[in-house]
């Protein structure tokens, strides 16, 4: 078995980290035209994550922006994503 053949699952240790430090934030970057993450696999991913719900929406964010996998190419997406991370990185909200 190659090892592309197996999926990966790392949810238990996300559910971990963030019940266990409720001051541990995320943000997940993705593009709509992504074909390697499809966008939606983020939201099914983290919809799936058993922890509380409040939690999940003050601590996660999810953005997705008009690019590929590789959105920082795309001048319009660069642009955003960098915005966001600077609000991210600042504590500020997203």
């Amino acid at each position: 078995m190659h090892f592309l053949d197996c999926e990966l699952d790392m949810s238990p240790f996300l559910q971990n980290a963030l019940t266990g430090d409720e001051e541990l934030k995320v943000l997940v970057a993705g593009g709509y035209y992504d074909l390697v993450v499809p966008y939606f696999e983020n939201d099914l991913f983290f919809r799936a994550l058993k922890i509380d719900p409040q939690l999940k929406k003050k601590n996660v964010k999810i953005r997705n922006y008009h690019a590929g996998h590789m959105m920082y190419l795309e001048k319009s997406a660069a642009h955003e994503l960098s915005q966001d991370i600077m609000l991210f990185v600042s504590k500020s909200e997203i």
